[in-house]
């Protein structure tokens, strides 16, 4: 059975070729080279966001520091929600680097839905720290000035974030039906 590969012609359409050949080539020479280099990324962005999640998790408690202590049943909870937020800011901070190297990779036509939704994952993870430490840090009632910033703040664009997530979403999707 013939193997496809497919390539641009000058037009830019892609043109079907069944040849073991080119596939051979393909595989060989092109297909190590972006794994190899798929392989670097990713240990490069997990080994950033261990890193950025370590840091943030031991200096959250310095820049929020706790309004009161829970209670200690409940302190394996909030160790746990401390972890979870300083994996998000890493996987966030890894986002934005991985945007920043991969961009002009990316098809022209794809671009700017993809930056819009790198931008939407960012304000879902990084700010979530920020958000939780200034729960811990005192705003909750009785201290409601503090509590109607936070929730401005952080609460409230994620609501319409939502709505602009679905619709960047559909506009990929027709994208990729044409």
């Amino acid at each position: 059975m013939p193997y496809r590969t497919y390539h641009k012609t000058k037009s830019g359409r892609l043109d079907l070729t069944l040849s073991r050949e080119l596939l051979k080539w393909d595989v060989d020479v092109v297909g190590e080279t972006q794994v190899a280099d798929l392989q670097r990324t990713t240990i490069g962005l997990i080994v950033l966001v261990a890193v950025i999640t370590v840091v943030t998790f031991f200096i959250a408690p310095m820049v929020f520091p706790p309004a009161d202590m829970p209670p200690a049943s409940l302190l394996p909870a909030f160790i746990f929600l401390s972890i979870w937020d300083a994996l998000a800011f890493g996987v966030g901070i890894a986002l934005l680097v991985y945007v920043a190297v991969n961009y002009s990779k990316w098809p022209k036509q794809i671009r700017v839905p993809l930056v819009v939704l790198f931008l939407l994952a960012l304000w879902f993870s990084v700010p979530n720290w920020i958000h939780d430490g200034l729960h811990e840090a005192g705003a909750t009632p009785p201290n409601f000035m503090l509590l109607a910033i936070v929730e401005y703040a952080f609460h409230f664009p994620w609501l319409i974030i939502s709505g602009i997530l679905v619709i960047v979403a559909l506009r990929l999707a027709k994208a990729y039906q044409k």
